[in-house]
Protein backbone atom coordinates (compact mmCIF):
# COMPACT_ATOMS: atom_id res chain seq x y z
CA UNK A 1 0.00 0.00 0.00
CA UNK A 2 1.51 3.35 -0.68
CA UNK A 3 1.51 6.41 1.15
CA UNK A 4 -1.05 9.43 0.18
CA UNK A 5 0.74 12.18 -1.81
CA UNK A 6 0.20 15.84 -0.14
CA UNK A 7 0.57 18.77 -1.74
CA UNK A 8 2.93 20.85 -0.30
CA UNK A 9 0.97 23.31 2.38
CA UNK A 10 1.97 26.53 3.13
CA UNK A 11 3.21 28.03 6.36
CA UNK A 12 0.33 29.00 8.24
CA UNK A 13 2.16 32.05 10.07
CA UNK A 14 5.25 34.32 8.40
CA UNK A 15 7.45 36.67 9.05
CA UNK A 16 5.54 39.69 7.24
CA UNK A 17 2.44 39.29 9.37
CA UNK A 18 4.93 38.91 12.26
CA UNK A 19 6.53 41.67 11.73
CA UNK A 20 2.95 43.55 11.18
CA UNK A 21 2.31 42.02 14.66
CA UNK A 22 5.24 43.51 16.66
CA UNK A 23 5.05 47.32 15.11
CA UNK A 24 1.32 47.14 16.10
CA UNK A 25 -0.06 47.49 12.54
CA UNK A 26 -3.02 49.26 12.87
CA UNK A 27 -4.65 47.53 9.27
CA UNK A 28 -3.21 44.24 10.53
CA UNK A 29 -5.07 44.82 13.91
CA UNK A 30 -8.50 45.70 12.49
CA UNK A 31 -8.27 42.38 10.12
CA UNK A 32 -7.90 40.17 13.40
CA UNK A 33 -10.87 42.33 15.04
CA UNK A 34 -13.12 41.69 12.08
CA UNK A 35 -12.08 37.94 12.08
CA UNK A 36 -12.81 37.35 15.60
CA UNK A 37 -16.13 39.07 15.24
CA UNK A 38 -16.91 37.51 12.23
CA UNK A 39 -16.02 33.89 13.52
CA UNK A 40 -18.65 34.77 16.85
CA UNK A 41 -21.05 36.24 14.17
CA UNK A 42 -21.26 32.91 11.98
CA UNK A 43 -21.51 35.06 8.79
CA UNK A 44 -19.60 38.13 6.97
CA UNK A 45 -22.12 40.79 8.12
CA UNK A 46 -20.69 43.70 5.63
CA UNK A 47 -20.47 44.05 2.49
CA UNK A 48 -23.58 42.69 0.27
CA UNK A 49 -21.29 39.55 -0.96
CA UNK A 50 -23.18 36.74 -3.69
CA UNK A 51 -21.64 32.98 -2.08
CA UNK A 52 -22.45 29.83 -4.79
CA UNK A 53 -22.90 26.34 -4.08
CA UNK A 54 -23.58 26.86 -0.27
CA UNK A 55 -24.64 23.94 1.60
CA UNK A 56 -27.83 23.63 3.30
CA UNK A 57 -30.18 20.92 5.20
CA UNK A 58 -33.85 20.44 4.52
CA UNK A 59 -35.11 20.78 8.11
CA UNK A 60 -38.56 20.32 9.59
CA UNK A 61 -41.61 21.57 7.58
CA UNK A 62 -39.07 22.63 4.63
CA UNK A 63 -37.60 25.11 6.38
CA UNK A 64 -33.52 25.76 4.89
CA UNK A 65 -31.33 27.82 7.21
CA UNK A 66 -28.69 29.85 5.69
CA UNK A 67 -25.48 31.03 6.85
CA UNK A 68 -27.04 34.81 7.21
CA UNK A 69 -29.01 37.13 8.72
CA UNK A 70 -29.66 39.72 6.21
CA UNK A 71 -30.74 37.83 2.58
CA UNK A 72 -30.91 40.08 -0.13
CA UNK A 73 -31.88 37.68 -2.97
CA UNK A 74 -31.66 33.93 -3.99
CA UNK A 75 -30.32 33.15 -7.13
CA UNK A 76 -30.93 29.13 -7.64
CA UNK A 77 -31.62 26.38 -5.03
CA UNK A 78 -30.65 22.89 -5.86
CA UNK A 79 -32.03 19.49 -5.07
CA UNK A 80 -29.93 16.83 -6.14
CA UNK A 81 -28.34 19.05 -9.21
CA UNK A 82 -31.64 19.83 -10.05
CA UNK A 83 -32.71 23.50 -10.25
CA UNK A 84 -35.79 24.27 -7.92
CA UNK A 85 -38.11 27.02 -9.85
CA UNK A 86 -38.51 29.86 -7.70
CA UNK A 87 -42.21 28.79 -7.13
CA UNK A 88 -41.37 26.46 -4.80
CA UNK A 89 -39.94 28.46 -2.15
CA UNK A 90 -40.46 31.40 -0.53
CA UNK A 91 -37.15 33.80 0.55
CA UNK A 92 -37.13 34.99 4.11
CA UNK A 93 -34.50 38.20 4.50
CA UNK A 94 -33.84 37.34 7.37
CA UNK A 95 -31.98 34.04 6.76
CA UNK A 96 -34.26 31.11 5.87
CA UNK A 97 -36.04 29.90 2.85
CA UNK A 98 -38.87 27.66 3.61
CA UNK A 99 -39.55 25.02 0.91
CA UNK A 100 -43.45 24.47 -0.38
CA UNK A 101 -44.61 21.23 1.14
CA UNK A 102 -46.52 19.89 -1.47
CA UNK A 103 -43.10 19.50 -3.55
CA UNK A 104 -42.54 16.85 -1.29
CA UNK A 105 -38.27 17.43 -1.63
CA UNK A 106 -38.29 15.42 1.53
CA UNK A 107 -40.49 13.63 4.12
CA UNK A 108 -41.97 17.32 5.42
CA UNK A 109 -44.11 15.89 7.86
CA UNK A 110 -42.48 17.33 10.71
CA UNK A 111 -41.40 14.33 12.66
CA UNK A 112 -38.22 13.90 14.24
CA UNK A 113 -37.76 10.46 12.91
CA UNK A 114 -34.36 10.42 11.16
CA UNK A 115 -34.49 10.43 7.51
CA UNK A 116 -33.86 7.07 6.32
CA UNK A 117 -32.09 5.55 2.50
CA UNK A 118 -32.97 7.31 -0.52
CA UNK A 119 -34.21 11.01 1.49
CA UNK A 120 -31.79 13.39 0.44
CA UNK A 121 -31.63 16.43 2.91
CA UNK A 122 -28.89 18.73 1.13
CA UNK A 123 -29.37 21.46 -1.08
CA UNK A 124 -27.01 23.67 -2.87
CA UNK A 125 -28.04 27.16 -2.59
CA UNK A 126 -26.71 30.73 -4.63
CA UNK A 127 -27.70 33.84 -2.70
CA UNK A 128 -26.75 37.12 -2.37
CA UNK A 129 -26.27 38.39 1.20
CA UNK A 130 -24.66 41.02 3.87
CA UNK A 131 -25.76 44.55 4.72
CA UNK A 132 -24.88 47.36 2.53
CA UNK A 133 -23.86 49.83 5.31
CA UNK A 134 -21.76 48.85 8.18
CA UNK A 135 -24.00 48.35 11.44
CA UNK A 136 -22.64 50.94 13.93
CA UNK A 137 -22.79 48.59 16.91
CA UNK A 138 -20.65 46.25 14.67
CA UNK A 139 -17.90 48.94 13.76
CA UNK A 140 -17.95 50.40 17.70
CA UNK A 141 -17.24 46.54 18.92
CA UNK A 142 -14.48 46.19 16.45
CA UNK A 143 -12.63 49.16 17.20
CA UNK A 144 -13.03 48.09 20.94
CA UNK A 145 -11.29 44.77 20.19
CA UNK A 146 -8.89 46.78 18.47
CA UNK A 147 -7.84 49.03 20.97
CA UNK A 148 -7.87 46.30 23.52
CA UNK A 149 -5.72 43.93 21.41
CA UNK A 150 -2.95 46.87 20.29
CA UNK A 151 -2.65 47.44 24.09
CA UNK A 152 -1.41 43.72 24.95
CA UNK A 153 -0.96 41.69 22.05
CA UNK A 154 0.91 39.34 23.66
CA UNK A 155 3.93 38.56 26.82
CA UNK A 156 4.48 36.46 29.08
CA UNK A 157 2.86 38.79 32.39
CA UNK A 158 -0.65 38.50 33.52
CA UNK A 159 0.37 40.26 36.80
CA UNK A 160 2.48 42.25 38.67
CA UNK A 161 3.01 43.22 42.56
CA UNK A 162 5.29 46.16 42.97
CA UNK A 163 5.10 47.18 46.53
CA UNK A 164 1.89 47.41 47.97
CA UNK A 165 0.49 47.94 44.01
CA UNK A 166 -0.86 45.22 42.08
CA UNK A 167 -1.13 44.90 38.25
CA UNK A 168 -3.83 42.72 36.53
CA UNK A 169 -3.65 42.76 32.81
CA UNK A 170 -6.32 42.17 30.52
CA UNK A 171 -6.43 38.74 28.54
CA UNK A 172 -3.70 37.97 25.53
CA UNK A 173 -5.23 38.51 22.15
CA UNK A 174 -8.63 39.93 20.69
CA UNK A 175 -11.06 37.96 22.96
CA UNK A 176 -14.61 39.58 23.10
CA UNK A 177 -15.84 40.57 26.54
CA UNK A 178 -19.54 39.59 27.45
CA UNK A 179 -20.59 42.89 26.71
CA UNK A 180 -19.15 43.02 23.54
CA UNK A 181 -20.43 39.84 22.74
CA UNK A 182 -24.07 41.18 23.93
CA UNK A 183 -24.04 43.79 21.71
CA UNK A 184 -23.44 41.76 18.70
CA UNK A 185 -26.44 39.25 19.37
CA UNK A 186 -28.36 41.01 17.06
CA UNK A 187 -25.91 40.11 14.38
CA UNK A 188 -25.11 36.76 15.52
CA UNK A 189 -26.27 33.20 13.69
CA UNK A 190 -27.81 30.67 16.77
CA UNK A 191 -24.98 28.61 17.10
CA UNK A 192 -26.51 24.92 17.86
CA UNK A 193 -24.01 23.07 20.55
Amino acid sequence: MSEPIVDEVPDLLDSTDFGKFKSKDESWFLGVAGDAIRDYCGWHIYPVVSQTHVEAVIGNEGIVMLPSLNVVSVEAIRWRGVVIPDGLYEVHSSGWVQLDPAANFVDLRGSQVPLRGGQHRWLSVDFTHGFDKMPRVVSEVGFELTGQTMEKPSGIVSDLTSGPYRFKFNEFGANLTDGQAARLGPYAIEQVT
